[in-house]
């Protein structure tokens, strides 16, 4: 599943690219033209933020459960945006551009905060200890950013009368500060894992964040940006957020756990440097025009530097340890969810990703399959060639039978010699063919030993799908368990399905392989 995801998203950010190269191709040739530049910005680009909505509310309902109130914020936020966009549009449209504050910006505020809380509760898995010097990151970043910001974005916009036009110019730029604090001490400083889908969502507001502080810092030295440019740095946005929505709106398992990115390194102490270096070549031009004296500024430049220093250096080691902790922890993961003999997963895997497909399957409307595997005869195999021998058989059946099934299915070793396939979208027909081809793959051809024998290998099979089957997994389960003792009771060496209830009898069908009972004479 890991495989068939990294190929989605490949492929999914190739057509994101060519989207964008599209959009900003069409910008720069049709510059001149006003019909191309109002469709791109009355168009094409609220167009955009509503299929990116559509698929933030998309994911909020078919996602995982950890991250379904986190996309129902992003889908609010965006819808807010979408709001603000439309209002805009229309009144474009009609030709009465809005040039005062409006319901519009309320809207957009609106949109900005929900999309800070995102960036807030989209990060999981912290340390307490971790988080707490993430947060001590960020208030130094978000001071020194804040005084920049104050003094560069909003104290020019302050002079003469205060009106509601100056409050909105205002509140957008601290906005964009307080988005980046947040990001900075509550996301990156204290995150080891970043879930992939919402690294995309966050990496769009932060983008978004530098596109505002670009307008702002034109405006203010009366630079203007034609609107169909200026929706060239913002479109980019509206694809991470699409992407990210539909990424975990696809409902497939869960996989950002295995997609996770790893932080291998504190991203969040190079900011908190530059903030330390910003204050102090600011203490440092007070000093130069006499407001501080040097040897003070001088001792408070060596203990913040050294403090600064001697932080690093425990920071490395701790990261040294942590990285050795998650090793061996995800050494234990594995081996709590694998099958150490056959490499599959294991039972406990299988019960719990049979819940998640069969909510995903009876909440979708679609189709799922279940097929039981027990090898046929294979106490005899044990007692006629040995443990070893057992072991080999068990590891090549497994082998064959994940030849068999779709990157996208999962096979589990249910038990001793039984394993269990779970196929996601395999109707009661298809599930017929399926079964009859694992048990081909297991009887066309014996098992050969190092030591040149062969044993023969046989299996029963009982398939049911949902919804046929009943509803629920104890229901699809016990049916196909039910159809497993039915290919037992007439048999063996066959399968038993929905489409085909009445067992269908093979070439062999005698009590024991031919090969097993002639080893023991």
């Amino acid at each position: 599943m890991v495989r068939a995801a990294s190929r989605w998203w490949v492929r999914c950010c190739a057509v994101a690219v060519l989207v964008e190269l599209a959009f900003i191709t069409v910008s720069l040739v049709g510059h001149g033209s006003e019909t191309t530049r109002a469709i791109l910005a009355n168009v094409v680009y609220p167009l955009g933020i509503a299929v990116a909505t559509a698929a933030a509310y998309a994911a909020a309902r078919r996602s995982p459960r950890s991250r379904r109130r986190w996309w129902w914020l992003v889908f609010v936020a965006n819808l807010l945006w979408l709001a603000s966009n439309i209002y805009w549009t229309a009144y474009e449209l009609i030709g009465r551009p809005v040039e005062t504050a409006s319901i519009g910006d309320v809207a957009l505020v609106g949109s900005y905060l929900g999309l800070i809380l995102s960036v807030g509760l989209g990060f999981t898995g912290r340390g307490a200890l971790r988080q707490l010097r993430g947060q001590l990151d960020g208030l130094f970043v978000a001071v020194a950013s804040g005084v920049a910001g104050w003094q560069l974005l909003v104290a020019p916009q302050l002079h003469g009368q205060f009106t509601v036009n100056t409050l909105v110019d205002v509140v957008y730029p601290l906005l964009d500060v307080a988005c980046l604090a947040v990001f900075l001490s509550v996301g990156l400083s204290g995150q080891r894992r970043v879930p992939p889908q919402i690294a995309l969502v966050v990496g769009g507001v932060l983008l978004s964040t530098g596109a505002d502080v670009l307008n702002s810092a034109l405006a203010m030295r009366d630079i203007g940006i034609d609107d169909a440019v200026n929706r060239n740095l913002y479109f980019p946005v509206v694809l991470l957020f699409a992407v990210g929505a539909l990424w975990d709106a696809r409902g497939q398992r869960d996989v950002a756990e295995s997609a996770a990115r790893h932080l291998e390194f504190d991203l969040g102490f190079w900011p908190f440097l530059l903030a330390v270096g910003g204050v102090l070549g600011w203490a440092g031009q007070d000093a130069l025009d006499g407001r501080i004296s040097r040897p003070v500024l001088g001792l408070v430049a060596v203990t913040i530097i050294g403090l600064t220093l001697r932080a690093q250096l425990s920071i490395r080691d701790q990261r040294r340890v942590a990285r050795q902790l998650d090793a061996a922890l995800a050494e234990q993961r594995r081996l709590a969810m694998t099958d150490g003999l056959t490499g599959l997963h294991n039972r406990r895997f299988g019960e719990e990703t049979l819940h998640v497909q069969a909510e995903r399957a009876l909440r979708d409307g679609t189709d799922l399959g279940v097929i039981i595997i027990d090898l046929d005869h294979f106490k005899a195999v044990n007692d006629g060639y040995g443990h070893d021998a057992g072991d080999a058989v068990l590891a090549e059946s497994a082998a064959r039978l994940a030849g068999v099934l779709r990157s996208d299915d999962v096979l589990v070793r249910w038990g001793g010699e039984e394993f269990l396939a779970i196929t996601p979208g395999t109707g009661a027909a298809d599930l017929a063919a399926l079964a009859e081809r694992l048990r081909r793959a297991l009887a066309d051809q014996p098992v050969r030993l190092p030591d040149g024998a062969e044993i023969p290998v046989t299996a029963s099979l009982g398939a049911a799908a949902l919804p046929l089957a009943g509803v629920g997994v104890k229901a699809v389960v016990r049916a196909a368990d039910e159809r497993l003792y039915a290919a037992k009771s007439a048999g063996r060496n066959r399968a038993v399905t929905d489409s085909a209830p009445e067992p269908r009898p093979v070439a062999v069908a005698t009590e024991e392989p031919p090969g097993l009972a002639a080893t023991r004479g």
